[in-house]
């Protein structure tokens, strides 16, 4: 006989995501099907008055949203729902750091609003800071919720001030950590070729570099070398070139 669940548990897995069967079968049909699906997700988690919830409720719109924007090389019209639901879910505070940085990532590459995504990025950061003076109960206490957002604020202020005092800090933050959060920033590679181009060449760089080398898998007689690996070597050989170190 199958062992009940318990019916909290229950209540709030279903409080998590809308029902995936339906929102598949949704977005197989269309756009106005999918937003149906979301819409009565939506209304489901705010009728059960879970503000945290409901944060999160209206990420999984703003996902669909870039989603689509990605599909579609973008509209006015996405990017206007976009923006408008990325405004409601701010109307509510996160459980945790994470959803605000990846909202960061969506603001920034679908609506390249600077302001905006480093706004989240700063809210993820101090949810991140406040996690570590008070661990969550089932999380690892080493997850990287901070390099997660340090490593989203610098792939933006390598576009926008690559330069600046900010970034400085920030690789000197990076190189004190045990884990950078090396897969957490999906444009790695622009961001660091980005920072070279501006010449900075630190020693912090190097150091985040360096543990960003480790984080992949390799040994020199290995059949496969993960293509980030050489890249990675080049870049350090530059330091080397330029005998600033």
């Amino acid at each position: 006989m199958p062992r009940k669940r318990d019916p909290e548990l229950v209540r709030l897995e279903r409080l998590y995501s809308p029902p995936q069967e339906a929102f598949r079968e949704a977005r197989r049909k269309g756009v106005a099907e999918t937003e149906a699906v979301l819409n009565d997700f939506v209304r489901l988690v705010e009728s059960e008055g879970e503000p945290h919830y409901i944060y999160h409720a209206w990420y999984e719109y703003a996902r669909y949203y870039a989603y689509l924007m990605g599909v579609d090389q973008g509209t006015s019209e996405l990017a206007g729902k976009l923006r408008a639901v990325i405004a409601k879910m701010e109307t509510y505070e996160p459980n945790g750091p994470q959803l605000p940085i990846y909202a960061a990532s969506i603001v920034y590459n679908c609506l390249h609003d600077t302001t905006l995504a480093l706004r989240l990025t700063k809210k993820g950061l101090h949810l991140a800071l406040t996690e570590e003076q008070n661990p969550r109960e089932g999380w690892p206490p080493q997850y990287p919720f901070r390099a997660m957002a340090l490593r989203v604020e610098l792939s933006i202020l390598s576009d926008t001030e690559p330069n600046g005092p900010r970034v400085l800090e920030i690789l000197e933050e990076l190189a004190s950590l045990g884990n950078v959060g090396t897969g957490h920033d999906y444009n790695r590679e622009k961001t660091i070729e980005k920072l070279l181009a501006a010449n900075i060449r630190t020693e912090s760089l190097k150091k985040v570099l360096l543990k960003d080398r480790k984080f992949f898998p390799h040994r020199r007689n290995a059949k496969y070398i993960p293509p980030a690996v050489p890249e990675i070597d080049n870049w350090l050989k530059l330091f080397d070139s330029h005998n600033t170190l």
